[in-house]
Order: C-alpha cells, then structure tokens, then sequence
C-alpha cells in the first residue's frame, strides 16, 4: 500500500500541464521506511492500545482516537525522521520542519 500510495501521490501533485514522471527512487524509500519501521511499530502500538483499552464501547473507542491524537507526533517524527535518514538528511531538521505541519492539517 505504501507503493500505490506513493505513486498516486506524485501523480496528483504533478503539476498541470507536465507530464507524470515515477520517481522509483522516492517511492523504494516510502516503501522501505513503510515495511521497516513503520508497520512493525504501528502493529506494536494497535496490539498494546488493545490490551489497554479492548472492546469497541463508546468509552473505549474514546480512549482510542483520544490515544491516536496524542501520540500522532511520535509517529509522524518516527515516520518524517526514518525517510531523512534514508535519504541521508538532517533527521532533526526534517522533523522540526515537517511534523507540525503534517499534523495540524
């Protein structure tokens, strides 16, 4: 899914009037931090966030969007840091710069 996403990204953000060109480059990057780290960390959190808060009770799924909300800067910094280190960049730089934006919208 992070391949079809990637692609489907730089094909909409291509800009009007120039011809799509696949970056192959930047999608192997999104697919690699996808599979490497953040698959294996979002399975880890879902099965702990189920442990803590099981069951699908108004209360419950509360506590889970409540969770995901606070904790989406984490992942959004695991995410925007691990494509910087892949793409040997500043990982602190990449974070200040892109977190905040990415999570307000």
């Amino acid at each position: 899914s992070c391949a079809v996403g990637d692609v489907a990204a730089q094909r909409v953000t291509t800009e009007e009037g120039h011809e799509f060109a696949w970056n192959a480059r930047r999608t192997g990057e999104f697919v690699a931090v996808g599979a490497l780290v953040m698959a294996p960390t979002s399975h880890f959190f879902e099965m702990q966030m189920e442990r803590a808060l099981p069951g699908n009770a108004a209360r419950e799924i509360a506590g889970k969007v409540l969770t995901r909300v606070v904790l989406a800067p984490c992942f959004l910094s695991l995410s925007f840091g691990s494509l910087a280190l892949v793409r040997q960049r500043d990982v602190a730089d990449a974070v200040r710069s892109s977190v905040w934006p990415a999570w307000k919208t």
